[in-house]
């Protein structure tokens, strides 16, 4: 399972990059200014937007409103714009994840992946490994292939690829989100659900935070769950990035072994939360140390110290 951290590899805008920009081009489409503005004055106006929107999912959804048409081609333009073959072939955490992927049959079976980018396949294309992309209800799983299941929709890099993702449900703002939680035989659903009750699961650049996910997991671990089985890789926030954030955000200053001893009863409740979900916490200090961690599954030389 494959979320925004295995993009951030290579240098994809995470979210909040993303919908930012996005309110740049509805600034740019829709509002006309009485004076000269500069760019400066325009992303300042963005940052004030926003702080007023206490909802990121109905943020997204006046943004798609007001771009319209163009939405999704925003979003792929956004997306890829510092983008090349040779940047997204050059990610470390995807070379390991390319590697598990063709550690087959007894290795990964198959991938469930929240975001909406091609650059898993795009590795995955040099390695003769048969994959398929399956973004909607409509496509079917040939045999002996690797399914890529985009489950929140699929906007690709690759031009020869766009075609796929033409009739997927993007799950960006708060409509998709309300597809996904209104209608439980969604196909994207389906394939959770499946592969949380039959198999053991991987879950690589996710927070698990997200609210459609956790009603999921929370379903399979009363449904069929008794001990957990899946596994998620989750950096452990370290003190001095916990005493910077309270400073620059809240202009408050903690004492170093409050604050240590406060994170530590925090991780301790994440990971006991977690657990009632089914999931395993590997933890690791430093986004650096995940494709090492990969390297150590598929070799099975496997150190939980990170």
């Amino acid at each position: 399972f494959l979320g925004a951290g295995c993009s951030a590899d290579a240098e994809l805008p995470g979210w909040t990059d993303l919908v930012n920009k996005l309110l740049l081009r509805l600034i740019n489409k829709h509002v006309s200014f009485k004076n000269p503005v500069t760019d400066t004055d325009k992303e300042n106006l963005v940052k004030a937007l926003s702080v007023i929107e206490n909802s990121p999912l109905l943020l997204t959804r006046k943004v798609r409103d007001g771009l319209e048409d163009t939405f999704e081609n925003d979003i792929r333009e956004i997306l890829y714009e510092n983008s090349t073959n040779s940047s997204i072939l050059a990610s470390p955490l995807l070379r390991e994840l390319t590697k598990l992927c063709v550690h087959r049959p007894a290795g990964t079976v198959g991938v469930v992946t929240y975001n909406f980018d091609d650059l898993l396949e795009i590795h995955l294309e040099n390695t003769g490994l048969p994959f398929q992309i399956i973004c909607d209800a409509g496509t079917q799983l040939s045999h002996d292939t690797l399914p890529i299941y985009h489950v929140h929709g699929f906007i690709p890099f690759k031009d020869e690829w766009v075609r796929k993702g033409e009739n997927s449900v993007l799950v960006f703002s708060e409509e998709g989100y309300h597809k996904l939680l209104n209608d439980p035989y969604f196909w994207a659903n389906i394939v959770q659900l499946n592969c949380l009750r039959e198999r053991t699961c991987l879950f690589v650049g996710l927070s698990l935070t997200d609210p459609s996910l956790r009603r999921i997991l929370e379903a399979v671990r009363q449904d069929v769950v008794t001990i957990p089985r899946h596994y998620i890789l989750l950096q452990r926030l370290a003190v001095k990035q916990f005493i910077a954030n309270a400073k620059k955000r809240e202009g408050v200053v903690l004492d170093h072994s409050q604050a240590e001893s406060v994170l530590e009863v925090y991780h301790e409740l994440q990971q006991d939360t977690l657990e009632k979900l089914g999931m395993n916490v590997i933890w690791y200090s430093d986004h650096t140390k995940v494709p090492e961690i990969l390297e150590g599954m598929r070799s099975k030389n496997f150190d939980l110290n990170f």
